[in-house]
Order: C-alpha cells, then structure tokens, then sequence
C-alpha cells in the first residue's frame, strides 16, 4: 500500500514539474516585415529604371500574394505563421504581427501564390465576393480574376522605352499576372532567429524588385515578353522562377 501510494505521489509530482515547465515557456512577439528594393535602394513605383537591355522601364504596380508561412525550430517542431498574406509594395506598412513560442527558429518556409485550398479553382460554390473587406482575398485588392475563376499570384504592371538614346516615350506596356497552380512556388530559407519570452522581435524579408523581370540566370527581353494573364504559361513561369529566387530573408 505504501509503495502505491508514493508511485502515485511521484507521479503526481512529474506531472505537476512537467505543467510547470510548459507553463515556463512563454510567448514573444513576431514582427514579420516585408521589404522592396530595387539594386539596394528604396523600390519606389513609377520611379524610371535601367534595364539590362538598353532599356528604360517603370512598374506602375506591383502586387503579390505570400502564403503558407511556417518557422521551424530548433527542436524540427513546425509553427504556422500565416496562411495568406496580401503585399502591396506601394503600402506605407507592409507586414504582420504574430505571436510565437519562445525558442530558437532555424528556419523560414513560404510560397509566393495562393495555395490551391484557398483558391477557387476546383470548388464550384467558391465566391470570393464572401470576402470580408479587410481580407487579404478580398476582391477589394484587385487580385481575383473573375473570368479565369481563381486569385492573380504575381500582378506586375509597367511601361517601357525600348530606346531611351532617342526618345522618353514609354510605348510598350508591360503586364505579366501570374496565377495558375503551375506558378505557385515554395521556398525555405536558413535561419538564426531567437524568440525571446514577453519580448517582441522582428523578421525582415526582402524582395529585390530588379531581379524579377532580370534574373541571375534568366533576363526577360521584355521588349519582346511583356504579356501575360493566365494564358502565357512560360513567360509566367519565367516570372515565378525569378520572383521566388529574388527573395531574402534576414
């Protein structure tokens, strides 16, 4: 009786020191921001840029989705940041506010695109009219294309000079808009990030806007591929391919 007795008081007690431990483990205060440059500098719209072509152009729009956030920590436990998020790269405050465990984040893990589960595309009663306001898909952000029944990943819009030496007529239009499951992509980037108890902490990801269209290994002669709405699948991807590549996180 008595060896029962003390089994159930020390059990009693590891439960009570486990609680305990958990209940040690606080919260922090994520910020994760967003950023776009364009080679170091400020990316600012309609602002006139060099093109590696002998170009001139100038985004007039610049909209993306980021999706599926996750931080994994040093344990390899995965913590869901963000299903959707909607960036606007000419809003005066890009970003979100979370709350995190406290640890150790070793990871970042995110997507460029609407996820298939979120978008439309195979569900018949999917009616993003439903949409609160203040929701990142709601059609308030100009991002659904109702015709093609599904969400514009990518919305990147602009004009061109094809020969700056003689003229400043910007007079091809540029207008790529990525949004099929085909140019949805994924990215996980190495991280060394502390998550301190009651404290707030910041994770910057940055676009770096001149890559997009001039990859390192894949520059858009945009004078020749500057259309695409749901029906230009290479040149999308083309886009996707450089979007994904041109993102840091830091």
């Amino acid at each position: 009786m008595k060896k029962i007795l003390l089994f159930i008081l020390f059990s009693a007690f590891l439960g009570y020191s486990s609680c305990n431990k958990e209940e040690e483990k606080g919260d922090s205060t994520l910020h994760l921001d967003f950023n776009f440059l364009f080679e170091d500098e400020e990316f600012i719209i309609n602002e006139v840029y060099n093109y590696p072509l002998d170009y001139t152009f100038k985004i007039e729009k610049l909209l993306l989705y980021i999706s599926e956030v996750k931080l994994k920590d040093d344990e390899g436990n995965s913590h869901d940041i963000s299903k959707i998020i909607f960036v606007d790269s000419d809003a005066n405050d890009n970003g979100i506010t979370v709350v995190i465990p406290e640890g150790n984040y070793k990871s970042i893990t995110f997507s460029i695109g609407v996820p298939q589960s979120l978008n439309g595309t195979e569900n018949p009663d999917f009616d993003a009219a439903l949409y609160d306001p203040n929701h990142p898909l709601s059609l308030s952000n100009t991002m659904y294309w109702t015709w093609n029944t599904g969400y514009r990943f990518v919305l990147l819009d602009g004009r061109i000079n094809t020969n700056p030496t003689e003229d400043e007529d910007f007079e091809t239009l540029l207008s790529i808009h990525t949004g099929k499951d085909y140019s949805y992509r994924s990215k996980t980037i190495n991280l060394n990030y502390t998550a301190v108890k009651d404290n707030s902490g910041e994770i910057l990801m940055t676009f770096n806007v001149e890559d997009f269209l001039a990859g390192e290994t894949d520059i858009i002669d945009i004078a020749v591929d500057n259309q695409s709405h749901g029906t230009n699948e290479g040149l999308a991807n083309r886009l996707s391919d450089n979007v994904i590549k041109a993102v840091i996180v830091e």
